[in-house]
Order: C-alpha cells, then sequence, then structure tokens
C-alpha cells in the first residue's frame, strides 16, 4: 500500500509505504510527522531521496533508522541559503544519517525489497527507490510529469541527470509508476515524450 503526504512550502511529496509488517517513509517533508501520529502509524524506517531542505524538515522528528545516500550534510540542505535568498522561515534542525547508501544496489528492509538507482544531477546524492515486482519507483526530483529536477543549485549538473533518467528511469518498464518529490505521478511511457528530455 502507497499514500502520499504533501507538505511544506514548495508542496513536497513524502510516500509512506506498507507491505506485511513493515512500515517505510520514504522522504520527511514538513507536516509528515504529524500526518503519521493523527495515523496512528509509526515508520520503522526514514529513507531519503536527497538532503533538499524541503525533503528533511521533519527528519530530526523520526525515531527510527534514517537512510540516505550520504551522511547528514547541511550544505546540502540549505535552509539557510533558503532563508536569505526567497525569504522562506525554513530552519532544519540536524540529524543523524544512521545508514549510508552509497555504493549499495539493493536494500531489504523487512518485508521490502528496493534497488537503489543512484541518478545524480539535481543534487549529487539523489537516489531512486525501485520496486521492479510491483512496478513503482520513489524518485525524489529527479524527473516528474513533463519536467525534470532543477540543476542550477550547488552540485547540479543537467548533463549527469538527463543521462541518469535516460540509462535508469526510462529503462524501467514502461508501465512503471513513478513518483515523485514534486506533483503527479508518471511513467516511463509517459516520459518518453518529456520535453526536457530532447
Amino acid at each position: 500500500m502507497l499514500e502520499v503526504f504533501t507538505g511544506g512550502y514548495v508542496a513536497t511529496n513524502g510516500y509512506l509505504l506498507q507491505k506485511g509488517k513493515t512500515t517505510i517513509l520514504i522522504d520527511a517533508p514538513a507536516g509528515s510527522f504529524e500526518w503519521l501520529q493523527e495515523k496512528g502509524i509509526a515508520s520503522d524506517y526514514l529513507l531519503l531521496t536527497h538532503q533538499h531542505f524541503d525533503h528533511v524538515e521533519d527528519a530530526h522528528l523520526f525515531p527510527c533508522p534514517i537512510y540516505a545516500y550520504s551522511p547528514f550534510s547541511r550544505a546540502l540542505i540549505r535552509d539557510k541559503e533558503c532563508r536569505e535568498n526567497w525569504g522562506l522561515p525554513v530552519s532544519v534542525p540536524d540529524f543523524e544519517v544512521d545508514e549510508v547508501l552509497e555504493g549499495i544496489s539493493q536494500l531489504p528492509l523487512g518485508d521490502i525489497q528496493f534497488d537503489l538507482l543512484h541518478v545524480p544531477g539535481h543534487s549529487p546524492d539523489s537516489l531512486v527507490y525501485s520496486l521492479p515486482q510491483a512496478k513503482l519507483a520513489l524518485v525524489g526530483d529527479t524527473l516528474f510529469a513533463g519536467g525534470v529536477g532543477r540543476t542550477d543549485l550547488p552540485g547540479g549538473d543537467e548533463q549527469l541527470l538527463f543521462n541518469g533518467i535516460r540509462e535508469k528511469l526510462l529503462t524501467l518498464s514502461p508501465t512503471t509508476q513513478i513518483y515523485p518529490g514534486h506533483g503527479p505521478a508518471t511513467s516511463p511511457a509517459e516520459e518518453a515524450t518529456n520535453p526536457f528530455l530532447h
């Protein structure tokens, strides 16, 4: 079962994934911890697609293990830049990444096993959590319905992102449901005509 929560100043998606006795939250936008509390659900794991501020605002509230491509990085979170340049009152408390996933291609967590796809370009630590058998992929800000992640932030690389999308995301089963960090779900078949990739 997959449910979406959208919160924070830039309408960021967090995803609740439940299978058997395993409960996983992918990304922690503002309000996601309270959302789970109201549902009476405790997440066994928190997985981060990347550490930009809007995806980790609630991360410090979760007592469960946190998984990410790289260790906690204030430079990636960019909340100070967000306050000073955009005027948004965002301040992300420190949290600890318990499990660093760099170099790992498969991640079994309880009743759920992910294929991990490193797709940098939007952020150096961007990680896609793919479930091929269920035909779904949680892609963070790498790919959107009709769009792609911005590459003008520190560590961004347009060509790296485009190559990663073409080689790792558009090669998934055409009917795979792609769940992005912002906006509605899409699929490789739909994004074959994505204007940013041509």
